[in-house]
């Protein structure tokens, strides 16, 4: 791919100017959301509707080795824009979709200014999760953590992040281990990585192939990757 990680179209693709403007989430009162639908509520979500009701300044949600389906997902869309202090967001062994990324999406951008770390290692996103999570790192301007580990990447869903990286201005650890990430794109993903200036820390280990280092990469990157012998 040569040393760049994308052409000056993908880059235009993938800039502010030329980007839709994001969706403006009507927040919901969550009192009367809750009232509502809290019988029809997956038991984690429920509780973190309670603990914002009684609190009103939840900061972090954490679901792990819980199921989530898409009706699971479309009330954590309802709960999150009314997070305003959310920072970490952690969905991990939730079997979470790319169908249910794309309806938490609007949500995530709707919490650009707060959320500093999203954890959703261990789900089903394929390709198309990683393409809407590519698609909203623009406006995810604090983040510095994203973790998609285990979630079956492949080629389409890595090139989408190689080029949607450079919009992420604060990021600086990518892991995206155990995917099917195939050399080439994992070499994009270090370039962009690489030009990246606040980026530290990537881990590409556990993918399709094995990959030979470019050259040119920062000395103060640390990458961590299955390395040709």
């Amino acid at each position: 791919m040569g040393g760049t990680c994308c052409s000056a179209t993908d880059r235009k693709d993938f800039s502010e100017e030329n980007r839709p403007a994001a969706p403006v989430l009507v927040p919901v009162p969550i009192q009367a959301f809750y009232d509502q639908y809290k019988d029809q509520m997956q038991t984690d979500v429920k509780r973190l509707f309670e603990l914002q009701l009684k609190s009103a300044n939840l900061i972090e949600f954490r679901i792990i080795r819980k199921p989530l389906d898409l009706k699971a997902a479309e009330h954590l869309a309802v709960l999150m824009p009314s997070l305003t202090g959310l920072a970490e967001v952690s969905l991990v062994w939730t079997s979470l979709t790319g169908d249910a990324c794309k309806l938490l999406v609007p949500a995530l951008e709707q919490r650009g200014d707060t959320l500093d770390s999203l954890c959703l290692n261990c789900n089903d996103l394929g390709d198309s999760g990683a393409e809407s999570i590519a698609a909203c790192l623009p406006r995810l301007r604090r983040l510095r953590k994203l973790l998609l580990d285990n979630n079956h990447i492949g080629v389409r869903g890595g090139e989408a992040l190689a080029r949607g990286m450079s919009q992420a201005v604060q990021l600086n650890v990518l892991s995206l281990q155990g995917n099917k990430i195939l050399a080439k794109t994992q070499i994009a993903i270090i370039t962009a990585a690489s030009g990246h200036g606040k980026m530290h820390e990537l881990n590409l280990q556990g993918n399709k192939d094995r990959v030979v280092l470019p050259a040119d990469v920062r000395a103060d990157l640390r990458v961590s990757a299955d390395l040709v012998k």
